[in-house]
């Protein structure tokens, strides 16, 4: 079996809700190291739609985020970060 960082995923039957809400999630390149994370159901022009900014450190990602409130939150991988992201859009 390849090396997984959540192995439970494997195991997990798929919920269409989380697939529905990743699918909300749009990660755009920023920087070499950099990301901005919008809402793909809000409208560019719809300053909600932008959840925030993230770029890598030397222990994970650093997070600030903009909606629902602006705040900053350090996080240990991608994985934690697109759930983050994506509990965000599911939220709205």
């Amino acid at each position: 079996m390849p090396h997984n960082d959540h192995p439970a995923r494997l195991r997990t039957p798929a919920d269409p809700n989380r697939d529905r809400d990743r699918d909300r999630l749009e990660m755009v390149p920023v920087l070499p190291d950099g990301w901005r994370m919008r809402d793909r159901s809000r409208s560019e022009a719809d300053a909600l739609g932008l959840l925030g900014f993230a770029q890598s450190s030397g222990t994970g990602l650093d997070v600030v985020w903009l909606s629902p409130e602006p705040r900053t939150e350090h996080l240990r991988s991608m994985d934690e970060l697109i759930d983050a992201a994506t509990a965000r859009c599911s939220a709205a």
